[in-house]
């Protein structure tokens, strides 16, 4: 919490006008191949149509459209009228409203959770810590009689135990008697857990790459998350949407949590005069938030859409 204040301080320092999120396009048929070429850019070759060519660490997209593909000029991941009119402006594209944003919007390498308590304070390793440390914190929490059941069920050797859901399944706990120890318990003396995916937010496409989760239980896991939305207090709910076998796979890769959040800010200056957009990576997993990554995408152009051009015209000279 306390990282996200000075996250939310950030942003409303820097942001005046913020660009709108990316739509995903529908899966269709592919008309078009790429390869790369001996310079390193990729060359994208439509049946029929146009040849783009683009660089990798450009960072663009590729529209895709009836199978086709076309570019994302701005990189705004929304499909601007110019990448929505057909041969009438650049780029060219066939005018079926669609936009494909592609790999990029799915996957990160700034991804890490504090290996610690909200409060700062470390957590309790149930496969390194004595039986007595755990069976303290349930008895907190829980009472001792509850705490010796919880221990029974659990049994002396949590040695073979993988992460804190399989804790969860393995002890019988309620949902509500997890969420009351989920935030003080681990199963690693790490001072970070690296690449955990946040279950409570995560799109269908990522949650389809969990091991245990796959694409066979994607659609229903993130149906039962939209039916319980609003009481997602901890990775327990994952062993309701899923059996016992799959949820103890996907347990050492899952959080309720998220640390590093990208933001892609655009700004005009006084009297609609100038214009700046930076996309950031932002990490609010140490003490202090601190930005991991900058890009500079004022060169791409206009990303706020026409209706705010617009707008922005008609204030010119009004403001003071």
């Amino acid at each position: 919490m306390f990282g996200m204040k000075k996250i939310v301080s950030f942003f409303l320092s820097f942001l005046l006008v913020a660009s709108a999120m990316a739509i995903p396009a529908s899966a269709g048929n592919v008309n078009y191949t790429t390869e790369t070429t001996k310079e390193g850019w990729i060359k994208v070759i439509n049946e029929g149509g146009a040849i783009l060519g683009y660089s990798p660490g450009s960072g663009l997209k590729l529209i895709e459209a009836d199978g086709f593909a076309f570019k994302d000029s701005n990189r705004n991941g929304v499909l601007d009228p110019n990448e929505n009119d057909g041969n009438v402006s650049w780029p060219e594209d066939n005018q079926d409203g669609r936009l494909d944003p592609g790999l990029l919007e799915y996957v990160t390498v700034y991804s890490r959770e504090p290996n610690k308590r909200a409060d700062g304070t470390a957590r309790v390793n149930v496969k390194g810590a004595t039986a007595q440390e755990f069976q303290t914190l349930l008895q907190e929490k829980l009472g001792e009689d509850r705490a010796a059941e919880i221990q029974r069920n659990l049994g002396s050797d949590l040695s073979s135990v993988n992460s804190v859901l399989e804790v969860y399944i393995k002890s019988q706990m309620t949902e509500d008697e997890f969420a009351d120890i989920a935030d003080a318990i681990s199963v690693s003396d790490e001072e970070n857990l690296p690449g955990l995916i946040n279950i409570n937010t995560a799109p269908e496409a990522v949650l389809a790459c969990v091991p245990g989760i796959g694409t066979a239980n994607a659609a229903a896991v993130a149906a039962y998350r939209q039916s319980k939305s609003g009481s997602l207090t901890s990775v327990a709910w994952l062993a309701q949407a899923l059996d016992e076998a799959n949820a103890i796979q996907a347990g050492p890769y899952v959080t309720t949590r998220s640390y590093q959040y990208t933001a892609d800010l655009a700004a005009v200056g006084h009297d609609g005069k100038g214009y700046r957009r930076v996309r950031f990576v932002l990490d609010a997993s140490g003490e202090e938030p601190m930005i991991r990554y900058r890009q500079d995408l004022t060169a791409a152009g206009w990303a706020l859409g026409p209706e705010i051009q617009k707008r922005l015209a008609a204030m010119k000279g009004t403001i003071r």
